[in-house]
């Protein structure tokens, strides 16, 4: 290794065992939140009922989900056996980044791919998240490294990896399938005035479209649910720019920091048309095309589909990085300080219900047998995940929960995991004939007691 390079290997080391600490404490403190709790519940089906499930009802490929159940059947489907399948993947997608990194930059860059990999608050957050989101990253990572390196050299060996990683993704997200559109485009840019290796691309991505079929069918069905109606929101990126800039000033920091570097890679690779094609396509297409779609028809498009791009900014970012020598590694440690003061809190809280502490207060009241409970959520096989065998909470419709209370002598709990979306009918029509007469509440979640008045209003 050259004697400016003398410390990366020790970098590289630091950076991992940076990203780890970020990743891997606390991952019990919070419960799961509803999607956490969607995907633990596919994964602990068996193979038929997860297949019937994902072709039925969800909107995902079935990757995360097979490795999810393979995962949790050694480690166990609680918070830190379900969640640690995303932290290996995400130290897996720091590595992944940091190679990309290096086969672009050099050892300085790979440095600075892993130390803004290892920081990432965006990135930190789904590597604690027991959903798909860091496979996401991981594979997006490879897929690209493999493309460089199989432009480069097209051999079988390097072509093979890259088709591995690229049906990988296909089943992996929806938006992984953007990724790989934007690399075939790449290729075939890349490709226009050569006629010698344009058999062996063909054939590479003939048989990873034909490794897809099988799932071809369940994944149009699946974008036909989207369209008919989903709950995304339109995008707003005023929105998001304003999120960021209230996560205070070293946040602000990190992310300008960011940009100047993103853009001074960018400058840097100048020399590398095949590379900055592939990578600017990989960065742009997935977003603008399901922007765009958002825009103009049904929204699809959420802030952390992004991830696969946001590998490739902090790759480019990492090769304007180690154009700075020692000074570009100082600079990546304060946009590091900047990120790991965003991720104080890595599991947000602004979304999630405490769903462990609703389902052990339901499982204590029905063992002290202080009458029924329900829920008014529509989400009993969800709150199932925590419930111990024997115990289930039902789920009425508004209408249905007053006969219950009225037929219950000692009255009955019902249980609202987001209290804030309880419909106002059900309180109403409680309150003509029912008191409540006890309430317990935990972070967006609360059960009330009721009971019928001894002479309705």
């Amino acid at each position: 290794m050259p004697h400016t390079d003398r410390g990366v290997r020790p970098g590289l080391a630091l950076a991992l065992a940076a990203g780890a600490l970020l990743r891997v404490p606390g991952l019990r403190r919070e419960s799961f939140w509803l999607d956490e709790l969607s995907a633990v519940r596919v994964a602990t089906m068996d193979l038929h009922g997860l297949f019937t499930h994902l072709q039925t009802w969800d909107v995902h490929p079935p990757l995360y989900f097979l490795l999810l159940k393979a995962w949790t059947a050694l480690a166990g489907a609680g918070e830190r056996g379900a969640r640690s399948l995303s932290v290996l993947l995400g130290l897996g997608a720091l590595a992944a980044t940091a190679w990309l990194a290096g086969l672009l930059g050099g050892a300085r860059a790979a440095l600075g791919g892993a130390l803004l990999a290892a920081t990432s608050p965006f990135l930190v957050y789904y590597s604690r998240e027991a959903r798909g989101y860091a496979l996401l990253h991981l594979l997006t990572a490879l897929s690209l490294g493999g493309l460089l390196q199989a432009l480069r050299e097209p051999s079988h060996k390097h072509l093979g990896r890259y088709g591995i990683t690229a049906l990988g993704l296909l089943y992996a997200h929806a938006f992984g399938a953007l990724t790989v559109l934007a690399q075939a485009l790449a290729v075939a840019l890349s490709l226009r005035h050569e006629d010698k290796h344009r058999g062996r691309w063909t054939l590479t991505y003939g048989w990873v479209g034909v490794g897809f079929l099988p799932w071809l069918p369940t994944a149009l069905r699946q974008a036909g649910r989207v369209q008919e109606g989903f709950w995304i929101a339109p995008p707003d990126p005023l929105g998001w720019l304003l999120g960021w800039a209230r996560e205070g000033p070293l946040s602000v920091l990190y992310v300008l920091g960011l940009v100047v570097f993103t853009a001074s890679g960018w400058r840097g690779l100048g020399g590398l048309p095949r590379e900055r094609r592939a990578l600017g396509g990989a960065a742009l297409l997935p977003v603008a095309l399901a922007l765009g779609a958002s825009w103009v028809g049904r929204p699809i498009f959420l802030g952390k589909y992004a991830i696969g791009s946001l590998a490739v900014l902090h790759v480019v970012a990492a090769v304007g990085l180690a154009g700075r020598g020692a000074r570009g590694v100082l600079v990546g440690l304060l946009l590091g300080l900047g990120a790991a003061e965003s991720v104080r809190d890595a599991h947000l809280t602004r979304h999630r219900a405490d769903w462990r502490a609703l389902a052990r207060f339901a499982a204590e009241v029905s063992a002290r047998g202080e009458g029924p409970v329900v829920l008014s959520a529509p989400y009993p096989s969800h709150l199932a995940v925590y419930l111990p065998r024997g115990v289930s909470v039902p789920r009425l419709a508004p209408e249905e929960v007053p006969a219950l209370v009225a037929r219950a002598p000692g009255g009955a709990w019902v249980l609202d995991v987001h209290p804030a979306t309880t419909p106002p009918a059900l309180e109403g029509a409680l309150r003509c004939c029912f008191r409540p007469t006890g309430v317990r509440r935990w972070h967006r979640a609360r059960a009330t007691h009721w009971e019928r008045l001894a002479r309705p209003l």
